[in-house]
């Protein structure tokens, strides 16, 4: 097309054609490449930034996981404690409802000798 720039009027050889139609597609291929290696580098940087995130979020869910099971385990150490404390005040309590019993059978006794 340069030759055209000489004389307007003077029309374009299929050279001129070729050689422009060549430095259009250069320039295409090379902002094409420019734009694939952006886009590579977004790429790489995004799973780069997925990575991170991932490990993140495996270390969080280590650290609930941890406290989880510790509340599981006091809670079951509490539960224990509370189901021998419920075993053993049932004990006392028949032991006592047994004493009651026995005192009221000996006033009981007492009032019938009093009285009679």
């Amino acid at each position: 097309m340069e030759a055209m720039n000489a004389d307007a009027s003077t029309p374009a050889t299929k050279a001129d054609v070729q050689d422009a139609f060549n430095k259009a597609v250069g320039l295409f291929r090379g902002e094409l490449a420019v734009s694939t290696d952006r886009l590579a580098k977004r790429i790489l940087e995004s799973e780069a930034r997925m990575d991170r995130l991932e490990d993140r979020l495996l270390l969080e869910m280590r650290g609930m996981k941890d406290q989880v099971l510790k509340a599981f385990e006091e809670a079951t150490v509490r539960g224990q404690m509370y189901y021998e404390k419920a075993l053993t005040h049932g004990d006392m309590i028949q032991s006592h409802a047994f004493q009651l019993q026995d005192h009221g059978k000996r006033l009981k006794a007492l009032e019938d000798k009093v009285s009679g």
